[in-house]
């Protein structure tokens, strides 16, 4: 169901004004109206994932110099980003929203810098393990992005949102973390086994500093 941003988005039915998701909206799927407003914010916000998709798409060596540190460096800082997301869980679990949108950006950015940690990684991999991790880059930044579920949904922050609204904004999110982390593994996994080791190694030297 969410293999891909648009799926996640389509698998859950728009909360209504001042309610939640009804129980025939649980079983019917979504309607017309939550499809109709998933495409608009999916148009709104597509000039940024068609962006993000085009230079996934392109070589990294035709858009900056090879990375001058070791592959496992860069690992190290995708490691934190994975057990930041761990985090993160915690945080939708209890609706903490403000906290998790001061949280997603230190992922994304300073001082965890996940995404520039993930190009230069698939700068560094040989041309068969690259061509896969690409996509999976691509895709790992949409769902992060999605986790923050107002980047999707119209929910006006500025009003308090009701119960069962919070509640299915937290399937949303829970959702886009689920499919976030399996993104992360699967670029993981393409890692030459020595590099992740050596990086898990410095990752565990540097969580016993702090």
């Amino acid at each position: 169901c969410a293999q891909n941003l648009m799926g996640l988005l389509l698998c859950w039915p728009l909360p209504a004004a001042g309610g939640g998701a009804t129980e025939a909206s649980d079983t019917a799927g979504p309607s017309p109206e939550s499809q109709a407003a998933v495409t608009k914010r999916l148009l709104l916000g597509g000039a940024a994932s068609l962006g993000l998709l085009a230079f996934a798409m392109v070589p990294t060596k035709d858009l900056r110099l090879k990375p001058q540190k070791p592959l496992y460096f860069y690992v190290v800082q995708l490691l934190s980003a994975q057990a930041q997301l761990t985090q993160c869980g915690s945080l939708i679990e209890d609706g903490q929203w403000d906290n998790l949108r001061l949280v997603l950006p230190r992922i994304r950015g300073s001082p965890t810098n996940a995404e520039s940690a993930l190009y230069d990684v698939v700068a560094l991999l040989d041309a068969p393990a690259a061509a896969k991790a690409e996509p999976l880059a691509a895709d790992f930044l949409e769902f992060l992005d999605a986790m923050d579920y107002n980047k999707y949904y119209d929910a006006m922050p500025t009003r308090t949102i009701s119960g069962t609204e919070n509640a299915e904004f937290v399937k949303f999110s829970s959702a886009a973390l689920k499919a976030a982390q399996g993104k992360l593994a699967a670029f993981l996994a393409l890692v030459p086994p020595q590099d992740l080791a050596a990086a898990r190694q410095q990752a565990g030297a540097q969580a016993a500093e702090e």
